[in-house]
């Protein structure tokens, strides 16, 4: 469909047709980015392939135990995102990732 990006596909895929695709958005750019220290040569990381196939790769649902849905890992970092690891004021002081998070070692 003309205008639909991969965002759209992936999130309707996802969610409405219980697809194992991750809806990659700003959100879990700035999570992964920020836990795992993945980097990017854009300033505009969602236009960077080669950051989202690495995302996509570290986050294989066949990792998971499959007692809990992909979907609601998608849910989770996307409640993280916007809870704890958020864009302005990330609330690092009180995140249960903070020993492991690349960003809060750095502040």
């Amino acid at each position: 469909m003309p205008g639909v990006g991969d965002y759209i596909s992936n999130a309707v895929l996802c969610y409405a047709f219980n697809q194992e695709v991750i809806p990659i958005d700003t959100n879990f750019l700035r999570v992964f980015t920020r836990i795992d220290d993945f980097d990017s040569k854009y300033s505009d990381k969602s236009r960077d392939k080669d950051l989202i196939v690495q995302i996509k790769d570290y986050y294989k649902f066949d990792n998971y135990n499959r007692k809990l849905e992909f979907k609601e890992y998608n849910f989770a970092v996307l409640d993280f995102a916007s809870k704890v690891c958020r864009a302005r004021t990330p609330r690092c002081n009180s995140c249960c990732l903070k020993t492991k998070c690349c960003y809060y070692e750095m502040k």
